[in-house]
């Protein structure tokens, strides 16, 4: 009908014959491009393919391996642990034959901090804590290092970022460490020599006593961590 003729002839007269050219070159030098574009990429790619090539030499020893990457968290207390004694000689069982022949046991994990979903989790005080075997989750440090050593274990220890202070921190390390620490020469101890330390446990995670005020984000938490640097 003519209804239905007449935008048909409307859109037709609208292209004049020099804009209809001038369409028509465009389109042109679009398909050119996209076609110069598409060989150059297959010419890269043949030329990438052909001259990459991936040689494993198993005589050829770029780096040692660290024999740390078997590790155990310890996430116990004595006080009603079943079988402690048989699952920590299992663990001790492990000889590491690479690196530096030695495990890694990690002391210390979400109740470092404490944990804002468990009331009693309230963060992990070692001076509050001598004598003590439990009940869970808080128990003497000297039990957990007691353990590692007689696992021939090196330690990782986490300090209490969340809930405790860098003096406190400052506290653990001369006690771990310091052959004049009073405390230790009080309980007859030799020095730990603990090397590798933790700056609190997943604190990124909310519900970890901390996060809020002290790692929040990642500007927030290495403020905060120089302190227990210093």
């Amino acid at each position: 009908s003519p209804l239905l003729q007449q935008p048909l002839v409307t859109n037709m007269e609208f292209l004049s014959p020099s804009s209809s050219y001038l369409l028509s070159w465009r389109r042109c030098c679009l398909l050119l491009c996209v076609m110069l574009l598409m060989m150059m990429m297959l010419s890269f790619s043949d030329c990438v393919v052909g001259q990459a090539t991936i040689v494993v030499d198993r005589s050829v020893i770029l780096h040692n391996a660290t024999s740390y990457i078997i590790s155990a968290n310890r996430n116990h207390v004595p006080q009603g642990e079943t079988n402690l004694a048989g699952k920590l000689a299992k663990y001790g069982s492990i000889k590491p034959a690479f690196g530096q022949k030695r495990k890694m046991y990690r002391i210390g994990h979400g109740i470092t901090d404490g944990r804002t979903d468990y009331s009693y989790m309230t963060g992990y005080h070692f001076r509050d804590e001598w004598g003590q075997n439990g009940p869970y989750p808080y128990d003497d440090i000297r039990n957990a290092l007691n353990e590692a050593h007689t696992m021939d274990a090196e330690v990782i220890m986490v300090v209490n970022f969340g809930t405790g202070s860098p003096e406190e921190a400052g506290a653990l390390v001369s006690y771990l460490n310091n052959v004049h620490d009073a405390t230790r020469i009080n309980q007859n101890l030799p020095p730990f020599n603990v090397k590798y330390f933790e700056l609190g446990n997943e604190i990124s995670w909310s519900t970890e006593r901390g996060h809020d005020q002290y790692a929040s984000t990642e500007i927030v938490y290495a403020t905060r961590a120089k302190l227990f640097a210093a």
